[in-house]
């Protein structure tokens, strides 16, 4: 099975990021990275997209040595100052640890070394930096407004991503990494299911069947309610085995005259509550 870094080397694109020595006023080295965009990052992007509404900008990376995975993510303060933050996050659980190190860079910052890296600047010649008192005035601005991104995201709600899916394209083969979620190995995609109907949400364990939303709705007569109830409880199972389940626990049944299921929950129903026909099992 493939590691997530070995999965987004086709997605990996090599850029140069100058080091500028202030010291020497000169251009130090510069140095390589490779960044990643495979058009939703998984589940980073459900943070990263608040960050976004905010106001900020960012670029997920990959580091091909030490195979670092981290988000540049920075704003213009209101002194003008093009501001940015380093921000690791972790191969699994991605967004929950970009929120924890982010908090820990918001607990780290000190307003005071910020203001001195500028006025250290100031006197190696580096032009356009503001008065001390503005720099006071800019540093207690940004420290807020980290402090603003952090409350932010905590607030955010990440829909279900268990393992991850990458579709054949072209030249490079369909990639199927399960994780392990309450009874079994699956993939399941909870952003895809409630927003992208054609995308696949879900593999189950024992076979690599792929499944969308329109898959599951397909399979439960186009019923919406049950899709969400079926999406929610795929844990190992097909939809098609945990349908029959349901049938045989007496969960639902079929009314032929609405040419769709209707939910029983173990209830001794006989006659569907809508048209009265008699129901199948």
């Amino acid at each position: 099975m493939k590691s997530y870094f070995e999965n987004a080397l086709p997605y990996l694109e090599v850029f140069y990021q100058p080091i500028y020595d202030l010291n020497k006023k000169k251009l130090n080295v510069a140095e390589a990275l490779l960044r990643y965009d495979d058009g939703h990052h998984q589940n980073i992007e459900q943070v990263i997209r608040k960050a976004e509404e905010m106001g900020w900008n960012w670029d997920a990376y990959i580091e091909p040595d030490n195979r670092r995975t981290y988000v540049e993510i920075g704003q213009a303060s209101p002194a003008g100052e093009d501001f940015s933050m380093i921000i690791d996050f972790k191969e699994k659980d991605q967004a929950k640890s970009f929120k924890e190190n982010l908090q820990m860079y918001y607990e780290d910052f000190d307003v005071d070394e910020h203001i001195e890296m500028w006025i250290e600047a100031r006197h190696n010649g580096i032009s356009g930096v503001p008065s001390t008192r503005e720099l006071a005035k800019d540093a207690e601005a940004i420290e807020n407004m980290i402090l603003e991104l952090c409350e932010a995201l905590s607030q955010v709600r990440l829909p279900l991503l268990i393992g991850s899916y990458s579709p054949e394209n072209g030249s490079k083969p369909e990639i199927i990494d399960r994780d392990y979620y309450r009874q079994g190995w699956i993939f399941k995609d909870e952003d895809a299911f409630q927003n992208r109907p054609d995308d696949v949400c879900y593999i189950p364990e024992l076979s690599d069947e792929k499944y969308t939303r329109n898959d599951i709705l397909k399979i439960l007569a186009g019923d919406e309610e049950l899709a969400e109830t079926m999406f929610e409880e795929l844990d190992w199972q097909h939809p098609e085995s945990l349908l029959e389940d349901w049938k045989a626990n007496g969960e639902i049944a079929w009314c032929p005259h609405c040419v769709g299921y209707v939910q029983t929950n173990d209830e001794e129903i006989e006659k569907c509550p809508v048209c009265g026909t008699e129901l199948e099992d």
